[in-house]
């Protein structure tokens, strides 16, 4: 079962409180069509609906949640895995799914207007269940990416995928093929001096890569992939890195990229056009953190799911389905009352490397 491994924590050690009110239902704006574009398709955040306070933790030795809590059933593990149906993940999951695509962005990328509904959607699902728990939203400061790019080697268009983080800029240079992996500042060469330097992927991080290609005086960086599949970018890592600062960076396929490296092994020479579109910058974004009031607060379990996507679409297997796993559990737990506390979180930022 999908959960098994979250409902067998949400069981263990604890037995549970109140119904609460009936779910609201999020109520999704027109959808927008239209293509994520790589700067300014991140409105400046606006809080959806309230900021909430941090909430008022009740005494360590607090068992109950409100005043009917005394008359629930301490939590059944087998009763509580059975109330956890998959038509109630699917429905949340399609709501995460209109949520994003009523958006021009039609994503849940952090700091975006779909993530920030995202947000309003879990603390307005957790108010639902009346006074079984505190939710507040909690705002932090996070810094953001959007990238896009090409490249074109000797005027053939080459099928690149782009790294977050990486700076933007247009640079025409030739390639000069890198040794070994790019992981230390001697595998670059005297030659790649404003050259775009080609690497392959593995071993170190991307941004270790990148950094010292900038130190090394390249213009840019083109990576390779080191297995056969489908070209793939990721991260470089949130700057600054200790090697030095980035340059524009962009990926290839493992078939592309040796097919340059034999190329200029044999002496031709490959003159590349790299175009990186970046936008990085600093914004707000939100976590949201669920309490039980009831329970033992020195004996609390910790539940999390990352509420973000990526930009390429509304992430519901990443992480969709742990945001709707973890609430429809605290749901389903409001049926119980419990021994420990329990408090469950949807993080901002992990597709932004902060988890």
């Amino acid at each position: 079962m999908k959960y098994a491994t979250v409902l067998a924590l949400a069981t263990a050690g604890f037995a549970a409180a109140a119904p609460g009110g009936p779910k609201k239902q999020w109520s999704p704006k027109k959808v927008h069509p239209g293509a994520w574009k790589p700067k300014h398709h991140v409105p400046r955040p606006q809080w959806p609906t309230k900021v909430l306070p941090p909430p008022a933790h009740p005494t360590s030795t607090s068992t109950s949640a409100g005043s009917t809590a005394t008359a629930l059933p301490y939590v059944d593990s087998a009763a509580l895995q059975a109330s956890i149906l998959q038509s109630n993940l699917a429905d949340k999951s399609q709501d995460l799914e209109d949520i994003a695509y009523a958006t021009a962005g039609r994503n849940r990328v952090m700091g975006s207007e779909g993530h920030n509904n995202t947000v309003a959607y879990l603390v307005e699902s957790i108010e639902a269940l009346g006074d079984y728990y505190t939710v507040y939203a909690q705002p932090f400061i996070a810094l953001y990416s959007a990238t896009a790019g090409n490249l074109t080697v000797n005027d053939v268009l080459a099928e690149t995928a782009t790294y977050e983080y990486s700076p933007g800029g247009s640079i025409t240079a030739e390639l000069v093929t890198v040794a070994n992996l790019g992981c230390n500042a001697t595998d670059f060469p005297a030659g790649v001096t404003d050259k775009i330097a080609l690497v392959s992927r593995g071993t170190c991080p991307f941004g270790q890569k990148s950094a010292l290609a900038g130190a090394a005086g390249a213009a840019g960086i083109v990576i390779y992939d080191n297995i056969n599949e489908t070209v793939s970018g990721g991260t470089l890592g949130p700057p600054p890195r200790p090697e030095g600062a980035y340059v524009p960076s962009i990926a290839v396929s493992q078939a592309v990229g040796k097919g340059w490296v034999a190329s200029l092994a044999a002496g031709e020479t490959l003159t590349g056009e790299l175009l990186v579109d970046s936008d990085i910058r600093n914004l707000t974004t939100f976590n949201v953190i669920a309490e039980s009031v009831g329970g033992n607060k020195n004996a609390t379990l910790v539940i999390g799911a990352h509420s973000d996507s990526v930009a390429a679409g509304p992430g519901i297997n990443d992480d969709g389905s742990g945001t709707v796993g973890i609430l429809e559990v605290a749901e389903r737990l409001s049926e119980y009352s419990l021994t420990n506390s329990v408090r469950i979180c949807w993080w901002s930022g992990e597709e932004f490397g902060l988890l």
